[in-house]
């Protein structure tokens, strides 16, 4: 039998987060893939918003859904190393350093259009609508269920985040400064 590829979402809970979306888009994909598929939700519970654990539950994939609270950095590491995908499925992003983080460790991303993460995420992710479960459920079933495109999101996605490390952005930073303050 085949090894179960799993998905990670790392993040809050919180409502616009749309964690309970990523729950329903995991029940469809798992319907549409041949292999055992399981979500790993890493953040920091929150009894305010039930909603993510309570879809897992009525979808019947809670068996398979595993709410970790918070984790460690030495943990979440581990998570980013082990997973097949990252799975961010908020409706809004003013930056999105899950996505960062995950093409750093060679992690393929499926993020939607909502805030800032399709300029984050360049194209070495997989750009779906915000609050589109179906939508995320088939880029999820396309991408684990092809290898090569795993491997082209992964080479693309370390090569995207060479524009995110932190001496290039303070080069950066530091030119605009001068071009303000030239005479």
């Amino acid at each position: 039998p085949d090894s179960p590829r799993t998905l990670l979402y790392v993040g809050r809970m919180d409502p616009y987060k749309n964690v309970h979306g990523l729950v329903e888009a995991f029940a469809q994909a798992r319907r549409r893939v041949s292999f055992p598929l399981r979500l790993v939700v890493c953040g920091p519970a929150d009894d305010r918003y039930p909603e993510a654990p309570l879809a897992a539950e009525r979808l019947g994939v809670a068996d398979d859904v595993r709410f970790t609270g918070f984790v460690p950095d030495e943990e979440l590491a581990r998570l980013y190393a082990t997973a097949d995908l990252l799975v961010h499925p908020s409706r809004y992003e003013g930056f999105g350093l899950q996505i960062v983080e995950a093409m750093r460790c060679g992690l393929p991303v499926c993020c939607t259009d909502g805030g800032s993460q399709p300029e984050i995420a360049g194209d070495a992710a997989v750009v779906v609508k915000a609050g589109d479960s179906l939508a995320m459920a088939d880029a999820i079933a396309e991408i684990l269920g092809c290898p090569a495109k795993q491997e082209r999101m992964k080479a693309a996605g370390l090569v995207r985040v060479r524009s995110f490390e932190w001496d290039v952005c303070a080069d950066r930073t530091a030119a605009l400064y001068r071009s303000l303050l030239a005479p």
